[in-house]
């Protein structure tokens, strides 16, 4: 999992390959949609949430000199 702005992303499958890492997401999502259904702010607003999932090939590495990350980007 990593954060991008206020978002974050989650990668299925790695480090450990599984065939079924779509549904194994998708179960994610929805779980995550169930439960911040329980959540509200303190006015008594829900919080909103948004969810994408997109499937397919990603490649990973390290990128910096002085400030070294660890990244991971989609093939398409």
């Amino acid at each position: 999992m990593k954060t991008i702005g206020d978002a974050y992303m989650v990668v299925g499958g790695l480090p450990m390959p599984q065939p079924d890492h779509a549904h194994r997401v998708m179960a994610m999502a929805l779980e995550m949609l169930r439960v911040n259904k329980t959540f509200h702010r303190g006015e008594g607003r829900p919080f909103s949430l948004r969810i994408g999932i997109n499937t397919g090939p990603v490649v990973a590495g390290g990128i910096g000199i002085k400030k070294f990350s660890y990244d991971l980007w989609g093939m398409r």
